[in-house]
C-alpha cells in the first residue's frame, strides 16, 4: 500500500468561476423572438430579446445568437424581428449569415408536432448552414411544338 507522502497532490477545484456579464433590461430599437436551445422541456415558446444597435443590420431570421438566460448564456435562433422600441435583455452576439433558414423552420416544426416533442429536441439534430438569399430562377416556357 503506497504511503500518502508518495502520492501526487493536486489542488482541489470545486467550481470554475466566470465573471458574470451584466445583462440588465434596456431600451432597444428592435426586438427579436428567439427560440432558445437547451431549455427545460416545459418551456416551448420563444423569448423576446432586444437587438443592440451594433447588431440591427446583421440580425436576420434564422440567425444563430447567444442570449442570456437566468444566470447563464445559451444559444438560440431568431424566429422573428420587430422594428419597434422595446425594453428587454440584450442579445449578446450574433453569427451573421449562419443558422437555420426560414424555409426549414416549418419543416422542423412539423417534425416536432408529429413526434409530440418540442422544437429544441429537433434542433439538436440539425446542423447550422450559411443563410443566403436565393432568387427564384426565371425560366421561360419553351414549347416543344409549334402550332
Amino acid at each position: 500500500m503506497p504511503s500518502r507522502a508518495n502520492l501526487a497532490t493536486k489542488p482541489l477545484v470545486l467550481k470554475r468561476q466566470k465573471a458574470k456579464v451584466s445583462t440588465r433590461s434596456s431600451n432597444f430599437p428592435a426586438s427579436a423572438e428567439v427560440t432558445v436551445c437547451d431549455l427545460p422541456f416545459h418551456i416551448d415558446n420563444t423569448l423576446t430579446y432586444g437587438i443592440p444597435d451594433e447588431f440591427v443590420e446583421s440580425a436576420k431570421i434564422g440567425s444563430k445568437v447567444k442570449v442570456p438566460f437566468l444566470q447563464s448564456e445559451k444559444f438560440g435562433y431568431i424566429r422573428s424581428i420587430t422594428r419597434k422600441e422595446v425594453s428587454a435583455r440584450p442579445i449578446i452576439s450574433i453569427k451573421p449569415n449562419f443558422g437555420i433558414s426560414e424555409n426549414h423552420w416549418g419543416f422542423l416544426q412539423a417534425i416536432a408536432e408529429r413526434y409530440a416533442t418540442n422544437i429544441d429536441a429537433v434542433i439538436k439534430f440539425v446542423r447550422d448552414s450559411q443563410l443566403i438569399e436565393v432568387a427564384p430562377k426565371k425560366t421561360r416556357f419553351k414549347p416543344r411544338f409549334e402550332f
